[in-house]
């Protein structure tokens, strides 16, 4: 065999591979969206239940975000307080394993919470999570977004009557 012809065969088993990385990562975007379904139902829920002046939701066929803040009146800007991007758990792929695709089904869901605190802490919080089922993800929300309600909708009764504490907008940030 010439050096033509092997170098040619390795090409043909890399390109093999690459195909069959390929076929196994679209059944794993399939398995996805299906898996996804049910927690998107259950997000839905979380934010029909709240009033869209405390609740802020992006809903994809694979994954959501969902963020708890207070919407400014005039303005209409959002001011997210604490924001959760949800998906169905996954792990990337061994490179050189043909078997496997880009991307892995792992069992749960994947939870990324960001907290955002404005001046003069101004930082972010980032925790990662993972969650067995729809259930369990509410179950850590839930709470979370309640006591950032009430307290918005308790100063808004204290404070019914005097000016408005000022939020900043879009252009402050």
């Amino acid at each position: 065999m010439s050096l033509k012809d092997e170098i040619e065969k390795f090409i043909r088993a890399e390109r093999s591979k690459l195909e069959q990385k390929e076929v196994a990562t679209k059944h794993y975007r399939e398995k996805q969206l299906l898996r996804f379904q049910a927690m998107r139902r259950t997000l839905e829920e979380i934010a029909q239940s709240i009033a869209p002046e405390y609740l802020e939701s992006e809903m994809d066929e694979r994954d959501a975000d969902i963020s708890i803040g207070l919407r400014d009146a005039t303005s209409g800007y959002f001011r997210k307080e604490i924001s959760w991007h949800i998906e169905p758990n996954f792990r990337f792929g061994k490179r050189d394993e043909p078997s496997e695709g880009w991307l892995i089904e792992e069992p749960g869901f994947q939870v990324e919470e960001t907290e955002t605190h404005e001046p003069p802490a101004a930082e972010l919080i980032e925790n990662s999570h993972t969650f067995n089922n729809e259930a369990e993800v509410a179950q850590h929300m839930v709470p979370i977004i309640a006591k950032h309600v009430a307290l918005h909708e308790h100063l808004k009764k204290r404070f019914s009557g005097r000016d408005p504490i000022p939020m900043p907008g879009p252009e402050d940030q």
